[in-house]
């Protein structure tokens, strides 16, 4: 939904939410780190409250890359309109859908959101000290 979002209807970022929940839920995006701190800043003086957030350090999103050369905004909408295009013509677009997945799921994990997929397919950080 975001991506959509993203592309077609940007102006609708600041509030976004989803009518498929129950309870209404409220996002926020945020291109690029100052993007961030402003957005931050909002939440954390109460004049905004979301149920999530994702940020994207790199601006414009990932679409217009961490990379030092240069790209304006004819180069990123020609990036998502290349990646809309092959993703549409893909014939598995979703990856609960994939047979393999499913099969994985069948044969090893069990069933979907269980003890052993959490296990095996999360992420888990352990603080360190720099040295």
């Amino acid at each position: 939904m975001v991506q959509f979002v993203e592309h077609f209807h940007p102006e609708l970022l600041p509030n976004l939410s989803t009518c498929k929940s129950p309870q209404q839920m409220f996002g926020a995006v945020a291109h690029g780190l100052g993007n961030a701190r402003r957005l931050i800043a909002a939440v954390q003086s109460g004049r905004k409250a979301y149920h999530f957030i994702e940020v994207m350090t790199c601006p414009g999103g990932c679409i217009g890359g961490g990379q030092p050369r240069f790209t304006d905004n004819r180069v990123r909408e020609a990036r998502i309109a290349a990646i809309y295009k092959e993703d549409e013509g893909k014939r598995l677009r979703k990856s609960h859908e994939n047979p393999e997945i499913q099969e994985l799921y069948r044969e090893f994990l069990g069933r979907p959101l269980g003890e052993k997929p959490h296990r095996l397919l999360h992420t888990r950080y352990t603080p360190r000290q720099r040295t």
